[in-house]
This record gives C-alpha cells, sequence and structure tokens, in this order.
C-alpha cells in the first residue's frame, strides 16, 4: 500500500482499523486494542492503543503484545484473546465468533487459527493466554518471529470454510478494489459510474407508501440507531443474500453516509434490481432530526 494498511480508508472516514474494531464489539469482544501504528490516528478512529512491545520487529511480537494486553479493568482475566491483522476489509463478526467457538471446545489446545486454502492464519486466530503466552514469548526470546512455526507448540485447532470474502486481504489498492471478491463495486475504483439517490426527504416519502429499506451498515451500527422499519443487510452479505429482495419492487439502500449504500446500489441493479442510494444515509436522517431506532430488529 506504501502506507499503514490499518488507516486505510474503505469508506470516508472509516478505516480499515474501524473495520476490524467493528468486528470484533459485534462478535462480543470486551475490549478492543490496537497494538502499534499511529497512536493519534487510531485513537481517532474511535479504537484504543497499546504500543507494540517489540517495534519493527514483525508479527509475533505483536502477537504477545496483545496476549499480554488481555486483562479488562474491573472484569475476571480474559484467557481467550482474537487477534486479528488490519487488512481484511470485509472481515465480520462471525469469523471472530467461530475462532473463539472453536477454541472454547478444545479446553488443551493454545490456539485456534483461521485456514485459507491449506494454510493456517495466525494472525487470523483466537489464542488462550494460559497455554499460548508463555510459549510465545520463550519463542520470541530465542530469536523465533514467524508466528506460525510456534503453532505446533501451543496445541492447534484449524478453522476451515469461513467465508472467502471476510478473509480476503488487501495489498495493494488493486487489491482494496477487488476485495469482497464477490463482484461489489468499490468507491475507490477510478470510474465508478453514477447511481441513482434520493435525498431523506424523498426517502421518507417512500417509506411512507411501504417502501423497502436495506441498511447495509455492520450489525452493531444498525443496532446502535437505524431508520424504523430498515432490513439489516450489512454489504459484505448483500450478494448472499439478494434472493430475500423483491425483483420488481423499489430498494431503498443506506448505510451511514452513503458510500457502502452505492456499492450495494451498484451491485443490485447490475443483477437487475431497482435499487436507489439513500444520500448522506442515517447521519443525514438524524442530523434532520428524524429519529432513529435502537435494537437489532428493523422496528
Amino acid at each position: 500500500m506504501g502506507r499503514d494498511k490499518a488507516l486505510v480508508e474503505v469508506d470516508p472516514g472509516r478505516p480499515l482499523v474501524a473495520v476490524t474494531a467493528d468486528a470484533l464489539r459485534a462478535a462480543g469482544a470486551l475490549e478492543v486494542v490496537a497494538v502499534g501504528g499511529d497512536r493519534a490516528r487510531i485513537e481517532r478512529a474511535g479504537v484504543a492503543w497499546r504500543a507494540d512491545r517489540y517495534p519493527g520487529e514483525g508479527p509475533l511480537g505483536g502477537i504477545v503484545t496483545a496476549l499480554g494486553a488481555s486483562s479488562v479493568p474491573g472484569a475476571d482475566p480474559v484467557d481467550l484473546v482474537v487477534v486479528l491483522a488490519c487488512d481484511m476489509p470485509g472481515i465480520g463478526p462471525g469469523v471472530p465468533r467461530a475462532l473463539v467457538e472453536a477454541l472454547a471446545a478444545a479446553p488443551e489446545a493454545g490456539v485456534a487459527v483461521a485456514v485459507v486454502g491449506s494454510r493456517e492464519q495466525p494472525l487470523t486466530a483466537c489464542w488462550r493466554v494460559s497455554v499460548a503466552r508463555a510459549v510465545l514469548e520463550a519463542g520470541f526470546a530465542a530469536g523465533e518471529r514467524a508466528p506460525r512455526r510456534l503453532l505446533g507448540r501451543v496445541g492447534v485447532v484449524t478453522v476451515p470454510g469461513l467465508p472467502a470474502v471476510e478473509l480476503a486481504d488487501v495489498d495493494s489498492p488493486d487489491d482494496l478494489r477487488r476485495y469482497a471478491g464477490r463482484h461489489l463495486p468499490s468507491e475507490q475504483e477510478p470510474h465508478v459510474p453514477d447511481v441513482p439517490e434520493v435525498d431523506i426527504d424523498a426517502l421518507e416519502r417512500a417509506m411512507s407508501e411501504r417502501a423497502l429499506v436495506v441498511d447495509v451498515r455492520e450489525l452493531d451500527e444498525y443496532t446502535a440507531g437505524h431508520v424504523r422499519g430498515a432490513l439489516p443487510m450489512p454489504l459484505t452479505s448483500v450478494p448472499d443474500r439478494i434472493g430475500e429482495l423483491p425483483a420488481e419492487a423499489p430498494v431503498y439502500v443506506i448505510c451511514h453516509v452513503g458510500g457502502r449504500s452505492a456499492r450495494a446500489v451498484q451491485f443490485l441493479r447490475a443483477n437487475g434490481l431497482d435499487a436507489t442510494n439513500v444520500a448522506g444515509g442515517t447521519k443525514a436522517w438524524s442530523e434532520s432530526g428524524r429519529p432513529l431506532v435502537t435494537g437489532p430488529d428493523p422496528v
């Protein structure tokens, strides 16, 4: 990328570190911490920051730092810690949940790792602190820098079959454009065609006629406040759930400010649906004084 990938924006004002943090929070994490990087910018993105104990020493040092930062004030000691690299723009809460569930079901193991193809991914993993921390620290002190070579020493559970769209990482601007791997267009593409849009006044009129509104934000964003009646459908799930949408009725797509929803509209229209973007998104709706509804269901 030529710059810190954690701070690359996948939507205006939403860097990759925030995408990763949102996935962990939605999965039920008690605390989310970014290890290393630009502290001021990461904290501005709403993510707590911890200094890497071993800056410049590679990912194993970051994992050791993360396992050492696993205590939450006022709570019982945390033994299961999910570590995710900040380069998966499609990551959602299902991946960390699956990793935690796999490790919880194997009490003698020290780590549950995602498998992509035939390759284990120690930077997409859930670690058992009480088993893995001492082993990783000893390996690091002995000069090891590759987490993969220490997996066997802590006892590993592999977790295959996770959604490829969520595990796709990005190493270049082209990767970012193609990240979903499911033909969801990226607003970073140089020649993105215009999509039809309505403002929130027009949306309100359409809703009075029982128009369907689809909210493509992450579920934790939706739960925190959504337009009444909006159907939750996170952006990365749209290709798999397109069959839930009406083929011959208009669909209005909303997100936070209009970036993610524009990409969804492009995809839906390319697949024959009458989809329209809501300019300004949920933010404009709220700032106009219109109420938002909280909770996980489309009330």
